[in-house]
């Protein structure tokens, strides 16, 4: 009676470089998508600080109007 060997379930040379190909497109995928992420960040940090300063420009002047507006009544207030 003679044995039958199975087959080695060891891969190929041909398996590990086809492997490392795979690895390395989905790799480079990532790499791509993360630069993507991080340049959208950027934008949206750069938009944001946009619209601090816009929001605090504003509100600068609304602070100054009201402290014209304040010292006018108290002056006012002190006149009479």
């Amino acid at each position: 009676m003679t044995s039958n060997p199975q087959p080695s379930q060891e891969p190929t040379l041909t398996d590990v470089i086809d492997r490392l190909d795979a690895l390395t497109k989905d790799l480079e995928r990532r790499d791509k998508w993360q630069d993507r992420a991080i340049e959208q960040t950027d934008k949206w940090q750069d938009r944001t600080w946009d619209v601090i300063k816009w929001v605090g420009g504003i509100s600068a002047g609304l602070s100054v109007s009201a402290a014209i507006a304040i010292l006018g009544l108290a002056i006012r207030a002190a006149l009479k």
